[in-house]
């Protein structure tokens, strides 16, 4: 299959007939983005939607080259996505310094019974993506809608509110 002399059809090792298939998906702006994000940020845009939503889907949405957008809604679209309001920047930063703050002990504790692999092994980055078991669940922005008690904290519930301040629970 080719479209003005390019390719359209792509062979994909994984298929199991081996056919090749176009993979191309023609559907409306909205639906579009409702299938990426889970939300249309051409409208109200809540903080559930901000703390749910990974920063890779934001980046996807957001960046890029756009080759046409007569009517500008993609680009609406992305200005709504910009940067996120204030209270979830404080929210996501205090979560941040929260695990910062979870995971700094571990070296110590390891060097003072003795433990140089161990402590070499608490303060070093995770390798290919995975984690510790000492090291935090992953980001803030996927336990915001987690029915699980967690140490993160609880989200703003207004924009006039300030950082919420941290909870632990103790089990």
């Amino acid at each position: 299959m080719t479209f003005r002399g390019y390719p359209v059809a792509f062979p994909v090792t994984r298929e199991p007939d081996g056919t090749a298939r176009h993979r191309v998906e023609v559907t409306g702006l909205g639906t579009w983005l409702t299938s990426r994000l889970g939300f249309d940020p051409r409208h109200a845009v809540t903080i559930l939607d901000w703390l749910a939503t990974p920063a890779q889907r934001l980046a996807e949405i957001t960046t890029g080259e756009v080759f046409h957008d007569g009517p500008g809604e993609l680009s609406r679209a992305r200005a709504a996505l910009a940067w996120c309001p204030h209270d979830v920047w404080l929210y996501v930063l205090a979560c941040q310094w929260q695990r910062i703050g979870q995971e700094e002990p571990f070296p110590g504790r390891c060097a003072e019974i003795g433990d140089d692999l161990g402590s070499a092994l608490a303060g070093s980055p995770p390798r290919c993506g995975r984690r510790s078991p000492t090291r935090g669940s992953g980001s803030c922005r996927l336990s915001a809608r987690s029915t699980s008690s967690s140490t993160a904290p609880t989200p703003p519930a207004t924009s006039a509110s300030r950082a919420p301040a941290p909870r632990t629970v103790i089990r």
